[in-house]
């Protein structure tokens, strides 16, 4: 069975591989599920961030 994130495996493997873990572990480990999902967000930014050739901003809380 295709999982909802097996589109993205074509061009964006480590996308793919962070969807289909937390699609996964869902309901046996939601935990993991959140970490893998916030992962699987960050990188998206990433890629759209060296997509649009605009740098990533560093921010430590101390510049908060």
């Amino acid at each position: 069975m295709r999982g909802n994130f097996s589109f993205l495996s074509g061009k964006w493997k480590v996308l793919a591989n962070l969807g289909e873990t937390a699609e996964k572990n869902v309901h046996q480990d939601p935990h993991t599920t959140i970490m893998k999902l916030r992962l699987f967000a960050e990188t998206l930014a990433q890629f759209v961030l060296a997509s649009e050739n605009i740098k990533e901003v560093q921010c430590t809380t101390i510049n908060l």
